[in-house]
């Protein structure tokens, strides 16, 4: 189950990190829990215009797979407006300590700019236990 600092991690990383605009205009994500699960809103910030849960609320395991989605679809969206190629593409990785452990692939295909981002990001890493890296496509 994710627990709600998850959930507010990723929000933050998509509200502060990685802009979402629409014509000239921040959107941002707000995400609320209330007594039968969460609630997702998106839009001009402080006039939230497009409620992505709807009338339902939402457990905290599909409220992260949500924003997991938004959050990829805004890197997909910034690398084509960047008009990067495959060489100048790169996979952010997170790396394991743990003998035997493999590392696992964390996002694909964005810019030099958005890996360094978010590995400099502190909470892309576990001390002695795991790192997030990056390395080209």
């Amino acid at each position: 189950m994710a627990t709600k600092k998850q959930i507010n991690n990723m929000v933050t990383l998509i509200n502060e990190k990685y802009h979402i605009r629409d014509e000239n205009e921040d959107w941002s994500i707000k995400v609320e829990k209330g007594l039968n699960g969460w609630q997702i809103a998106l839009g001009p910030k402080y006039s939230w215009t497009v409620v992505l849960t709807q009338h339902r609320a939402v457990s905290s395991d599909v409220c992260l797979m949500i924003l997991q989605m938004i959050f990829h679809d805004v890197l997909e969206r910034q690398t084509y407006k960047q008009g990067l190629t495959m060489s100048e593409l790169y996979n952010i990785v997170r790396f394991f300590r743990a003998p035997g452990r493999n590392r696992r692939i964390i996002h694909r295909n964005v810019s030099l700019e958005v890996a360094q981002l978010h590995c400099n990001d502190p909470r892309t890493r576990k001390e002695g236990v795991w790192f997030d890296g990056y390395e080209r496509v």
